[in-house]
């Protein structure tokens, strides 16, 4: 992207990489949640459903940070 005066500044590739994983992780935990609600917080069910294992939906909710509370 090219930046003309007073255009938008070009962000670089790694604040492109930063930004994508922001949002994937924000999308992986807002769905994980709401499955989680889905399954009435059954961490086995809401894995299944996924296709996953447990460990694996506790360290993606890990790793981004927990699930959101109800007012996010």
């Amino acid at each position: 992207m090219r930046a003309g005066p007073g255009g938008p500044k070009p962000i670089t590739a790694d604040e492109f990489k930063n930004a994508k994983q922001n949002v994937i992780s924000e999308f992986e935990r807002r769905y994980i949640s709401r499955l989680l609600a889905q399954h009435d917080g059954n961490i086995s069910a809401a894995a299944k459903a996924l296709g996953i294992s447990r460990n694996t939906i506790y360290r993606r909710i890990d790793e981004a940070g927990g699930l959101p509370s109800d007012t996010d």
